[in-house]
């Protein structure tokens, strides 16, 4: 049939397929929408930041090899499993905030951070991933002493997801008494409104993946 061709869907969850709905994503914008205007923030773009976070895993995705018909295609990888979680940001110009690099482990090793982007930060889990005391440690101490000052009359917009992690009281009051307006996605609707996920984590993990990939094949040990 012209027009019409078979193609592989991509996986998506039933939660992210039924919340990201015409009317969720129109009334995202429109509340969007007032807090720019009603804070004079539509022509300030230096006052409006996105960040998000991103799980690595160390057992990363092997790429695409090219081998006979009759071959099996492997791809060697580490095994074991640990995360590294990343929360990264920046504002609407375009000035990035340094990363916050959260290992799993007792205790940080400055090592851990060697070599890395002057300004990243290193903390560590249990299990390498977020968590409430993180994410406000994040915001408070590492975030917060980059943004431009702030009064009453001229906020700060921060756009995130409202994962349960990343909302407590203590937060959004300290954020209030700081000028911070925090604005959360709806739920299960990152894949379409946060812009991180496409634009800079994608690209980063397809790296962070092929990075994996030559360390193991050069010196047979994962990063």
């Amino acid at each position: 049939m012209a027009g019409v061709k078979g193609k592989k869907p991509q996986s998506l969850e039933i939660a992210r397929a039924s919340s990201a709905t015409k009317t969720t994503i129109e009334n995202y914008f429109k509340e969007l929408n007032n807090i720019l205007t009603k804070y004079h923030l539509t022509d300030k773009p230096s006052r409006i930041y996105n960040i998000d976070e991103k799980g690595l895993s160390t057992n990363h995705k092997p790429p695409k090899i090219v081998t006979g018909k009759a071959y099996k295609a492997q791809g060697v990888t580490a095994g074991k499993s640990q995360t590294v979680t990343l929360f990264g940001g920046g504002n609407a110009s375009g000035q990035q905030i340094p990363p916050y690099l959260i290992f799993p482990g007792a205790r940080m090793h400055a090592t851990l951070l060697e070599g890395s982007t002057p300004g990243t930060y290193g903390t560590v889990s249990d299990s390498g991933w977020s968590n409430t005391d993180i994410f406000s440690h994040y915001i408070k101490y590492h975030l917060e002493p980059l943004l431009p000052t702030r009064d009453v009359n001229n906020p700060i917009l921060i756009l995130y997801d409202g994962h349960k992690s990343h909302v407590s009281i203590g937060l959004i009051e300290w954020a209030k008494s700081n000028h911070i307006i925090l604005f959360v996605l709806p739920p299960h609707c990152s894949h379409i409104l946060q812009l991180m996920d496409v634009s800079c984590f994608g690209p980063f993990e397809n790296a962070w993946n092929a990075a994996c990939h030559h360390n193991i094949r050069v010196t047979g040990v994962m990063l």
